[in-house]
Order: structure tokens, then sequence, then C-alpha cells
């Protein structure tokens, strides 16, 4: 017998290891896929409805995604092997309903994850809009898809679980096991050492004011002219405003200390100095029943802060960090500041505040 068809090959030993894991792993993924979609639906309802979202939810959000990596790979490499046996050895369930919805599981998967590292990862060559926007389609269009699969392998569970057992090498089946727990043990071992060694470089590396990371995940970047630049504030206002940047300079300025929040994991605490937005719509006659502002960006992205997060007096429109300008790559000639707020929502190159009542 030739090496290639030897029962105790290397070559078979693997691919029967990525046959007995691709029930379980594809389980394991889509209780993945399943706790980033309600989570996201929260983050989603949360962010339209105008209320502040939890830096911890969203974190929570994308570290399940990081750590489904890891089962999204082998899932891949399981499921081509598992594909090929079907292949040759066609079964009742490879009809073209079963092979429709597992290429659509497949496609809206590969969408969310490749969206949702670029976003992760900062990734310039597509805009922040546009990758939100596939991430949250392909999670919609998903739900249905990953609903699908998961009844399927909650209704074929017993029957598989018997089977694995019944028909696998108790050698092997201990060795697949501890495979599996030592790469999850990894994985995690494997991003606490990136999250400390990144906050470290971080902290050594911090020669300046403007020496944070700059992510744009949402709408993109822009470097308005300052000269030009103007910030209006309207909607429900006794006396619409058209400011300059001398105009904001010539404001009471006001410097307070917090930490901007990212939902990527790191945190940079600043002096932030600017005018108290509350004083901004205070010039302009903003309704006493104001209930939110609408803040836009001159990249289009809006973002809404409620009543209580105007009224403190940290709230800014802010264009130095530590005494120096900010940077146009930090929101330069101006960005909103507020404490207790994520990043995302911290608006850079503000050109437009809008009062909304009740």
């Amino acid at each position: 017998m030739s090496p290639q068809a030897s029962p105790t090959s290397p070559a078979l030993g693997m691919t029967s290891r990525l046959r007995s894991l691709n029930a379980p792993v594809g389980l394991l993924l889509l209780v993945f896929l399943l706790f980033g979609a309600v989570s996201g639906l929260i983050i989603w309802w949360q962010s339209t409805g105008g209320s502040g979202t939890s830096i911890l939810l969203i974190a929570v959000h994308s570290y399940v995604g990081l750590l489904g990596l890891p089962a999204l790979l082998t899932k891949l490499i399981a499921g081509v092997v598992a594909w090929r046996r079907r292949l040759a050895r066609p079964t009742r369930d490879s009809g073209w309903a079963t092979n429709l919805m597992t290429v659509s599981l497949i496609l809206v998967v590969l969408a969310q994850y490749a969206s949702g590292v670029a976003m992760f990862l900062n990734w310039g060559a597509v805009p922040g809009g546009v990758l939100k926007t596939v991430h949250l389609w392909s999670a919609l269009v998903g739900v249905p898809v990953v609903s699908y699969h998961l009844w399927r392998f909650l209704v074929r569970a017993q029957a598989t679980i018997r089977h694995t057992l019944a028909s696998a090498d108790p050698s092997e089946t201990t060795a697949v096991r501890r495979h599996v727990l030592v790469g999850g043990a990894l994985a995690l071992v494997g991003w606490g050492v990136v999250r400390v060694a990144g906050g470290g470089a971080s902290a050594l590396s911090h020669r300046a004011p403007n020496d944070f990371p700059v992510t744009l995940t949402s709408g993109g970047a822009d470097q308005p002219d300052p000269r030009t630049w103007r910030l209006g504030v309207d909607g429900e206002v006794q006396r619409p405003l058209a400011l300059s940047l001398g105009d904001l300079r010539a404001g009471p300025v006001e410097r307070h200390r917090y930490s901007l929040d990212c939902v990527l994991g790191w945190s940079a605490t600043r002096t932030w100095g600017g005018v108290p937005l509350a004083y901004l719509l205070e010039q302009a006659g903003a309704s006493p029943e104001l209930l939110s502002v609408v803040i836009r960006s001159t990249t289009g992205y809006e973002v809404a802060l409620l009543r209580h997060q105007i009224e403190d007096p940290r709230t800014m429109v802010v264009w130095e960090v530590d005494g120096v300008d900010l940077t146009p790559e930090h929101g330069f000639p101006a960005r909103i500041m507020a404490p207790d707020v994520i990043g995302e929502r911290c608006l850079k190159w503000v050109d437009h505040v809008t009062a909304v009542a009740a």
C-alpha cells in the first residue's frame, strides 16, 4: 500500500481531524455570530435612538468578533474538506437548498468579518461609512441564514455527538478536544499580550499632545481649510450662528482634562481646550425645551448628544489639546469632546450643530 493510501498516513490523520472538527467548530462559530448579531443590534438601536452607546458593549462586540476569527479560519478549512467529501459521495443533505444556504452563510460571514476587521484596523482604502454599511447589512441579511444553520445544528446535535463518540478513536477524540482547548487558550493569551504590548508601546511613545492614535472608523477623513471653515448653529434657535475659528477663539475658552476612549481599546487622557457647547447654544438662543443636538462633520457623518451631555460644561467644541492646536487628522479646526462618550461620537471636523426641541 502506498504511503498516500496508508490508514496511518499523517495526511489522512489530519483530514480525519478536520472532518471531526467541522461540526463542533461550525456550532461554535454560529454562537459567536449570534452573540455578535444581538450585541450589534443593541448598539445600532442605541445609536439610532440618540442614546449614548456603552463603551463596554462595543468593546465586547469587537472582541467577540476577534475571538471568533480562529473558529472562522478552522471552519473554512474543515468546511472545504467536508465539501470535497460530499462532492465525492453526495447525500440527501446536498440538495440545492442546502448548498444555497451554505454559500449564503459563507458570503455574509466573510462580508461581516472583512468589514469588521477593516474598521477595527482603521483600513483607509474604503471610507468608514461604506464599511459600516456593509457590516450592518451583511449582519441583517445573515440573521435568517445563521438562524437556519443553528437550527439544523441543534436538530442534529444529539445524533452527531452520539455518532462521533461511537465511531471515533478515544485517543483521537481526546486529542481533538485538547487541540481546541489549547487553541482557544492561546487565542485569549495572544490577544491579552497584544493589548498589553500595545498599551505599553503607546505609553512609551507619548512625546507630544497630539501623539495618540488616529482612527477614522466613521465618516472617512477630511482637512477643511481653517480660513474658510465655519461652524453653523441652527435648528430650534432664535439667532442662527455662523462662526469662524477666530470667533470661537474669542469666546470663553475652558480647559478640562478627561480621557478619549476608543472602542478599539485604547484611551488617551488629555486636557482639551475650547468653548462649551452649552455656551454656543445659549448665544444662538436655543429653545428652553431642548432635547438633543445633532452634530455634523464636514465628512457628512452625524451623531446626536442628549440634553444632559449638552449641559455638561466639559462638553466642548475644541481646537486644542494640552495647550497646542489639534493636528488636522485629530479634527482641526474643531471637534466635539465630551466626557464618558465613546470616541466615535466625539466628531472631528465639526461644521454644524442643530438644536432639536420637543
